[in-house]
């Protein structure tokens, strides 16, 4: 997998288990996600909900 450089010490720090921060995802990994089209822009649907809500 490619890495940008600046990305590394949170590579660095994930693998030793010792990263901040969050992920959140709308699927499990063996899942599939759907996309909507909303006027012309293409989002997923966890993706566009979410920004709604926090926009809201």
């Amino acid at each position: 997998m490619f890495f940008p450089k600046w990305d590394a010490p949170f590579i660095q720090g994930y693998r030793a288990g010792v990263a901040k921060g969050m992920v959140l995802a709308a699927t499990k990994p063996n899942q599939l996600a759907r996309e909507v089209n909303v006027n012309g822009f293409k989002a997923g649907i966890f993706t566009y909900l979410l920004t709604r809500e926090i926009l809201d």
